[in-house]
């Protein structure tokens, strides 16, 4: 009995030993932000293995995490289409100066805070700009502009986290210029595009969409479990608009004033918590909300850090 029972407080000791191992090692890996400002955002989100909201810049990631900013001390790879999930996040992009990893990045994963990456697919072939992921499925859009060896030019959707692709056929949207694409956290066919000529929504997996708003510029937007979230210029204000995905009637979301030159870009809802989310626009501000809306915080303004 004695022995079993020593057994037991060196096997506890050593798992507590590595369980803190394991932490440390995680919170080496970030670090406080040193950069001054912060520019070349190329998406943002909130994922399900930390609290803070990850932003993608052109050198690595930054972290914004109650009331503090962080960055990772190595991947400081330039991220595109970052976009947060339940376990971690996908990108894609270009490594940074000096790595190892083929340019460009293709389709990558992460479920360790961006410590290690996954190479899911079109490694060293492709670079998506426009990417959307189901935030509790499996689902995977990708807006191709150059063929490579698997998939030719147009948007492409996975159902199995990148094993096989399909052709979306894409009617019903106009020739325009697309601002942003954003996919339905749990239902895998439900897609929003962001348009100069409206926001276009479709349930088949992008392969027929109605038009969802007003022909109007929407800059961005956001799909939450039961409403679109987005944003539009309206005699040159920017306008944040929430609407249900049965069309049914849609409210305005008060936010601060834009300067007249500035656009919103990227619009984050916390997945976990539909009250908190955050919008960043191309003059490199960021907005967070705690509650809905109702009160605004900026943490960031001309890519700078306001200090609290």
């Amino acid at each position: 009995m004695r022995k079993l029972t020593y057994m037991l407080v060196i096997t506890t000791t050593l798992l507590s030993a590595c369980s803190s191992g394991e932490e440390d090692k995680r919170k080496a890996f970030l670090t406080p932000l040193k950069e001054e400002k912060i520019d070349h955002i190329h998406g943002a989100g909130y994922p399900g293995n930390d609290e803070g909201l990850y932003i993608a810049t052109h050198h690595g990631l930054k972290i914004y995490r109650n009331g503090k900013w962080y960055e990772t001390i190595e991947n400081n790879h330039d991220y595109m289409g970052f976009q947060a999930t339940k376990e971690g996040f996908y990108s894609s992009g270009h490594p940074e100066e000096g790595s190892n990893l083929k340019n460009p990045l293709g389709l990558v994963r992460s479920t360790d805070k961006g410590e290690k990456l996954k190479k899911v697919a079109f490694y060293g072939e492709s670079d998506f700009h426009y990417l959307a992921t189901g935030y509790n499925s499996p689902a995977i859009y990708v807006v191709n502009s150059q063929p490579n060896s698997k998939i030719g030019q147009g948007l492409y959707f996975s159902e199995d986290k990148g094993e096989t692709w399909n052709l979306s056929q894409l009617n019903g949207i106009p020739q325009t210029p697309v601002n942003s694409i954003a996919a339905h956290p749990e239902e895998v066919g439900t897609i929003g595009v962001a348009t100069q000529q409206g926001l276009y929504l479709s349930k088949d997996k992008g392969n027929n969409f109605k038009l969802f708003s007003r022909v109007q510029n929407v800059t961005a937007l956001s799909i939450t479990k039961e409403s679109v979230i987005y944003s539009t210029l309206s005699n040159q204000k920017s306008v944040l608009i929430s609407k249900p995905l049965n069309g049914k009637g849609e409210e305005e979301i008060a936010i601060p004033s834009l300067d007249k030159d500035d656009t919103i870009l990227f619009i984050n809802v916390n997945s976990f918590n539909p009250s908190k989310m955050s919008f960043i626009t191309k003059e490199n501000d960021i907005y967070l909300t705690e509650n809905g809306g109702r009160k605004w915080n900026k943490t960031l303004e001309d890519g700078k850090k306001i200090k609290s």
